[in-house]
């Protein structure tokens, strides 16, 4: 293990069309999800003492745009041995919810 963070996102701020509906072998699982990044700043930022930032994913299109991000929430490292090493990537496809179909419990 090499980092910890604490983080804390404000589900109210995250509008619906956000949430990815799961599928397993092309099939709905019924479940959702919400893809984040979580970035890390080398400053600590005053007065919450936060050095992470939590944000909603976006598509390469988006990146490419310069859309703004959309933040949703804020946190902390912890924990840290220095060491942070990149995941491998495994390629998967993501599909959003509709909005007329979403039960989401928040």
């Amino acid at each position: 293990m090499s980092t910890l963070i604490r983080g804390w996102i404000d589900v109210n701020k995250i509008p619906k069309e956000e949430f990815v509906e799961v599928k397993k072998d092309g099939v709905p699982t019924g479940d959702r999800r919400y893809n984040f990044i979580i970035s890390i700043d080398d400053e600590t930022k005053k007065p919450f003492f936060t050095n992470a930032s939590i944000y909603s994913d976006q598509t390469k299109e988006q990146r490419e745009a310069k859309e703004k991000r959309f933040y949703t929430g804020n946190g902390r490292v912890i924990w840290t041995d220095g060491r942070i090493v990149t995941a491998e990537k495994k390629p998967y496809p993501e599909e959003k919810v509709d909005e007329e179909g979403s039960e989401l419990p928040f």
